[in-house]
């Protein structure tokens, strides 16, 4: 609001002014001083930070020496800086001597010269012997600095060369300073950072620049909703308000048209002309874009690391904007290196294209990647977007996050071929990542990988190409995703067909394809089509790779516990003896697939009421996944909660109770933090509800955290990729 307030003075709560705007030339002349009113009517919140600076600035006894205060204000551009200045220079009016309150426009430096200039036509300034007229702005710092009593000068919106603007001394005058840049000064003083407004003040903010000051709920949801759609962003608030008031929309229909139309609400110079500010939404974002891109035409080391920082934040702009881990940049720099050798020296078929399927590592090339990874430049490119408040770093977790705004931002400053270009990037970033360590631990990339999808789902025109490798690894991001199951059957859907188009039926990966959409089918419910598919997959199997092939083994196991959950006990028995039976012979007494085998056994015959082979079988099962696998593995809980199950089941309460109350023991040490859930995370289960009855009563607690175990466990259903 006060961007445009330079060198004025409070005379008894009004602002009387110069107007010296940033887009005007400075003076060839200095200006007569023009009075105008500025006030803080629509100021709302920044209660903390207002303290902070009181608490900073004051207490103080003007009669005993004291240092000089330097205190800036850094963030966002749009963020409230000004405001926020302005508001506690109005409220300290009576702190410091009359008309000695100062305001600076530092946005360049012939902005400064002019605004010091100006301060020469003051009254103060000529009474003090300061000649009208003066030609060096030299002359009104060294005035400044003979001034005995204390003053307060404001530099607003200041770049990294504004302390050399700073009088001389230490020991008389105070400075604050508002910034994008936080390193707008430099040595020992107080940094605010100022953030987003708080929900409520937002809310308020908006309603009352928008002329509805009337308490009404129902006006009051729908600002709560725009305040949420702006992210909290001043600016942003302001601007909405002015749409509002201009009749352009109302409270109820906002939303729908930022929706629709956001870069036109949020790049609008007229709704610019309507609000107090300088630069629209996006013009703000784009000020503090315009120094990184400067430094990237540099020929050193600066040009660099700039460069890179902006093909880091091209990239940014299409994961999710919270929780950006340094360690997925890194993953993914690794694998690009191990991919580059590969196709120097032949590699594993995870790292080349070998099969002819389209690739998105084809695509969308990660050069930045192609000296490998440097965690230096990572970190001090990322620095760069720190400085200009365009990305922060969490202090716990010291992930980055952008600003949801400046994100949307970042994507539409650029034309749709080169949005592709950036958004095949992130993809690349995310499928290297999630190829590190084959899937198994997608903490990291969940959230981005789930935010890219549905980007990529609603942006047909921007990205309509078929990319194997990217639907293959996204899926099992998203299958480990709440919420998703119905994309995930959308993806396996899609990539058997074009498999099977590219490939043929009888590839070995489109037969993978196959068995994978019969697991996605059964974890939806969808039997018969599981079943259905789950036979056409063991036969082109057996035709292809054999009875005794791993992948045919699977499957074969698959379909057994389809045969058992339908309730097809015989046949499931025949297929599971058979099962064991082949699975100890080709692989061993020790294998997973042969302990679930046996496992899957005990449980078809519990099922019948085939009590002594059922038990017979579980404890087998126990004792041989406790010997091979250890005491803590899931599968072996998921052994001792059905035999504690059959116990129960046959009325042998003291058994069942032991095999509780060690449950209860070893569950600790899974549920922890670090316990790695290996099966869960690789492979797609039956609810093993269906196979287990209640322990009933005072057991119901413990029932509950043992199936927490068990139903991410076994009986199995295995799918390779």
């Amino acid at each position: 609001m006060f961007e445009n307030a330079h060198n004025f003075r409070i005379d008894e709560g009004t602002f009387i002014s110069n107007t010296i705007r940033g887009n005007q030339s400075p003076p060839s002349e200095p200006m007569a001083l023009a009075a105008q009113h500025y006030t803080t009517n629509h100021f709302t919140g920044r209660v903390d930070e207002l303290r902070m600076l009181d608490d900073y600035f004051f207490p103080w006894d003007s009669v005993q020496n004291r240092r000089r205060r330097v205190c800036l204000l850094h963030g966002l551009g749009g963020i409230g800086k000004t405001q926020l200045a302005l508001r506690f220079a109005e409220g300290v009016v009576s702190r410091y001597s009359e008309d000695h309150i100062f305001v600076v426009d530092a946005s360049s430096s012939d902005t400064i010269h002019a605004s010091l200039l100006a301060i020469a036509e003051m009254p103060l300034a000529q009474s003090s012997g300061l000649s009208s007229g003066a030609s060096n702005p030299q002359q009104v710092l060294c005035w400044l600095a003979s001034v005995k009593e204390n003053w307060l000068l404001v530099f607003d919106n200041a770049d990294e060369q504004v302390a050399k603007f700073f009088p001389s001394g230490q020991n008389v005058g105070d400075i604050l300073v508002t910034s994008r840049s936080s390193n707008a000064v430099r040595g020992l003083c107080r940094r605010i950072e100022i953030d987003v407004m708080e929900e409520e003040d937002a809310v308020s903010l908006l309603l009352s620049k928008s002329d509805h000051d009337e308490p009404d709920s129902n006006r009051t949801l729908l600002a709560r909703r725009i305040a949420r759609d702006l992210a909290y962003l001043p600016l942003a608030l302001d601007q909405a308000a002015a749409a509002i008031r201009l009749g352009i929309c109302s409270l109820e229909t906002y939303t729908e048209l930022f929706v629709s139309f956001r870069q036109e609400l949020l790049d609008n110079a007229y709704l610019n002309s309507a609000s107090e500010y300088r630069y629209t939404v996006y013009g703000a974002f784009e000020c503090s874009w315009r120094p990184v891109e400067l430094a990237s035409q540099r020929p050193d080391s600066l040009g660099v690391t700039a460069r890179l920082a902006i093909a880091l934040f091209n990239i940014c702009t299409f994961l999710h904007y919270n929780g950006i881990d340094e360690d997925m940049f890194r993953m993914a720099a690794e694998m690009w290196s191990r991919r580059k050798l590969a196709l120097l020296k032949p590699g594993g078929p995870e790292l080349v294209n070998d099969s002819g399927l389209p690739s998105l590592l084809d695509a969308g090339t990660l050069e930045i990647f192609d000296n490998g990874w440097n965690p230096v430049q990572f970190r001090t490119s990322m620095h760069l977007w720190q400085s200009v408040s365009m990305i922060k770093q969490d202090a716990k977790t010291r992930r980055y996050n952008i600003h949801p705004l400046i994100h949307q931002w970042g994507r539409d400053r650029h034309p749709p071929a080169v949005q592709l270009e950036h958004s095949r990037k992130a993809g690349s970033l995310l499928v290297l990542a999630a190829m590190y360590n084959g899937g198994v631990n997608m903490r990291l990339i969940n959230r981005h990988v789930v935010h890219y999808a549905v980007h990529y789902s609603q942006s047909g025109s921007l990205e309509s190409a078929y990319w194997d490798d990217y639907n293959e690894w996204f899926r099992i991001a998203l299958d480990l995703t709440p919420g998703f199951s119905q994309t995930v059957e959308e993806i396996d859907t899609k990539i058997l067909m074009q498999r099977k188009m590219m490939l043929g039926e009888m590839h070995p990966r489109s037969v993978r394809a196959m068995s994978r959409l019969v697991i996605t089918y059964a974890s939806l419910g969808k039997d018969k089509e599981a079943e259905d598919l789950s036979h056409q997959v063991v036969s082109l199997q057996r035709s292809t790779l054999g009875e005794d092939h791993l992948d045919t083994i699977m499957s074969t196991n698959n379909l057994a516990l389809m045969y058992t959950k339908r309730g097809s006990y015989q046949a499931a028995e025949e297929m599971t003896m058979k099962l064991m039976d082949q699975t100890k012979r080709v692989l061993g007494d020790a294998h997973l697939l042969t302990l679930t085998s046996i496992s899957n056994l005990s449980s078809i015959y519990h099922r019948q009421g085939k009590w002594a082979e059922a038990e017979r079988l579980a404890l087998d099962a126990f004792g041989q996944r406790k010997k091979f696998l250890g005491e803590t593995h899931p599968s072996t809980l998921d052994s001792l909660h059905i035999l504690g199950t059959l116990y129960f089941d046959q009325k042998k309460y003291e058994e069942a109770e032991d095999a509780e109350r060690w449950l209860l023991e070893k569950y600790g040490p899974l549920g922890s933090p670090g316990h790695s859930l290996h099966l869960a995370e690789r492979t797609l289960h039956f609810d093993a509800s269906t196979v287990r009855r209640s322990w009933g009563g005072v057991r119901v607690h413990a029932q509950n955290m043992g199936r927490r175990v068990c139903d991410t466990t076994a009986p199995v259903l295995c799918a390779k990729c």
